[in-house]
């Protein structure tokens, strides 16, 4: 099948996940406009490290791996390009790029685990479950229904898609985990993730606790203070000298 592409910056879209894009690119926005007018489908292409926001991307700089996703709704800015909501379908890979009437096109073929599920999978599963539930506990930026949503999942593929939903990874880490075709290893990665990612909560929440033990011996020793010199001044005695 070939389908445009569109190429993303700093951010790695993954099957089922919905995101909102920017494109200013002419060819591009092309490309977007005839995937609306025929199957609305694209091929999100990750730019590899170096790229600059803003800044046209090299066909050369792409990654060779993507996720086929469709067009949900497209918003035009005047002179300013596009915005347009896409939606993850699945994972695939180039096997021709090039440069097409105006646009960026790539021949893909759609890419599938090579593993099925195991018993290990099983136990990565409720092990992803059981950090998922510390990280819910710990992190503030998670919504509250994080854990009892991943408790009802079974399908790992669904699960490994939700997780990376909510996690903020570098663009190096996400494509890493996009182009993992081992369901275990991809299960085994993302817990990775969800153990990392408390280790830094708990680090973030001793520094906030730190910083508040300041403030608070601050503002008592500024309050003691205060004190000490209202205690002066009813005595009528000079306070220079405190």
């Amino acid at each position: 099948t070939t389908i445009p592409v569109v190429p993303t910056l700093n951010v790695t879209v993954f099957p089922n996940m919905i995101m909102p894009l920017l494109v200013l690119d002419e060819r591009i926005i092309n490309g977007i406009q005839r995937a609306v007018q025929t199957e609305g489908q694209i091929l999100l292409l990750s730019a590899k490290a170096g790229g600059k926001d803003g800044q046209e991307i090299d066909t050369d700089n792409l990654y060779s791996l993507g996720t086929v996703a469709t067009i949900m709704r497209v918003i035009e800015i005047p002179q300013e390009g596009i915005k347009v909501l896409v939606q993850g379908v699945c994972r695939a890979s180039v096997q021709d790029l090039a440069v097409d009437e105006d646009m960026l096109l790539a021949q893909v073929e759609p890419v599938s685990f090579e593993s099925e599920p195991s018993e290990q999978t099983h136990a990565l599963i409720n092990n992803i479950k059981e950090v998922s539930e510390q990280l819910a506990i710990a992190s503030q930026s998670l919504p509250p229904d994080f854990a009892a949503i991943i408790s009802k999942m079974q399908d790992p593929e669904k699960i490994v898609e939700f997780i990376l939903s909510h996690l903020e990874l570098k663009g190096d880490a996400s494509q890493k985990l996009l182009e993992c075709t081992n369901i275990d290893e991809l299960l085994q990665e993302v817990y990775d993730e969800l153990s990392q990612e408390i280790s830094i909560v708990e680090v973030q929440e001793r520094i906030r606790a730190h910083t508040r033990d300041s403030i608070n011996k601050s503002q008592n020793e500024y309050y003691l203070r205060e004190q000490l010199k209202a205690i002066w001044k009813e005595l009528g005695e000079d306070s220079a000298e405190e």
